[in-house]
């Protein structure tokens, strides 16, 4: 059996860590971009529910105004920074002015037609688009690919 030296830990250390430090890498790159569709994703959906309430009560301009404000104290007070009332109206925005929509995922899952209106699914690990309406011009992004 060959002798273990203080040298020849150091060279198999040293071949090992390129591997290892490819490996953190692309892991941290995995939780962040996983980090960051989450939010999209919770904030789109916050638009929605906002939005959704609001088209219950047309043409009562003060009511979403309020709504907002009152949504925004008790988010605030529950969850921390980050849903103030200029960030709601700005997740309102976000919702109408942009689609998510669903390619044909990897691993389906089957829903009723009211679950895919009310809960679009969207996977890290598929392809996603948002589809932007901008002065009545179409903008796609594709992401994941």
């Amino acid at each position: 059996m060959a002798k273990i030296t203080a040298g020849s830990v150091s060279k198999t250390v040293a071949g090992m860590l390129p591997e290892i430090r490819l490996l953190i890498e692309e892991a941290r790159h995995r939780a962040v971009t996983a980090a960051n569709l989450s939010m999209v994703t919770l904030y789109w959906n916050i638009g929605r529910v906002i939005n959704t309430e609001l088209q219950k009560a047309p043409g009562r301009a003060d009511y979403g105004g309020q709504l907002i404000e009152r949504l925004a104290v008790g988010l605030n007070r529950e969850y921390g920074r980050g849903f103030s009332a200029p960030n709601l109206w700005d997740m309102k925005r976000f919702h109408s002015g942009f689609q998510i929509l669903q390619p044909v995922a990897r691993e389906s899952r089957i829903l009723s037609p009211a679950a895919r209106e009310s809960a679009p699914l969207i996977k890290a690990e598929t392809v996603w688009a948002v589809v932007g309406r901008r002065h009545g011009d179409a903008e796609t992004r594709r992401h994941g690919e």
